[in-house]
């Protein structure tokens, strides 16, 4: 199980033990654009059977619950930024989930966005993205919090051409290939 998976496990955890945070949890995976995570379909499935069969109790969740899942999105967030890292050095390609698209690509630059935000600079050159991808591949920017399921695909990493990276968006680059 990767820690996205065990992190939405636990937020399903957390949230049937309310019953108005479970509508809530259900209003916010409906009207989410452009992170939903493959999980959470499922999830919704589950939450909105046990809501009617009244297998959730009203009692009410422990702020300090919430600030553990916040501590462990952190440590997700800072385990990708590792292995992304570790990528550049190693000049390997990597596979994850940004934007409900599977994206392939090699990892370029990684640093912290203009507003402070880990964004990683790589050339992608398969899977899917919003408009579709050119055949021969294209240069992207991915927000590190928006970026699931990273992992090595043992693919050969691509330089990519060099027109058109876009170098602008890191405010400060922590490591370059």
């Amino acid at each position: 199980m990767s820690h996205t998976e065990s992190t939405d496990a636990a937020i399903a955890a957390e949230l049937v033990r309310t019953r108005d945070a479970v509508k809530t949890f259900l209003d916010w995976i409906a009207n989410r654009s452009g992170d939903r995570q493959p999980l959470h379909q499922p999830l919704q499935a589950l939450l909105r059977y046990r809501l009617r069969r009244g297998a959730i109790s009203d009692t009410a969740i422990d702020r300090s619950q919430w600030r553990a899942h916040d501590a462990g999105r952190e440590q997700g967030e800072a385990m990708s930024y590792a292995l992304v890292r570790q990528a550049i050095i190693d000049r390997a390609s990597l596979t994850a989930t940004y934007e409900n698209y599977v994206r392939h690509f090699s990892p370029h630059m990684i640093g912290k966005h203009i507003n402070g935000v880990p964004i990683v600079v790589a050339y992608q050159y398969g899977g899917g993205k919003p408009g579709g991808l050119s055949p021969s591949g294209e240069w992207c920017w991915y927000l590190l919090p928006r970026l699931h399921y990273v992992m090595r695909n043992g693919d050969k990493w691509l330089a990519g051409p060099l027109a058109g990276k876009p170098c602008d968006v890191i405010g400060k680059i922590d490591i370059a290939a």
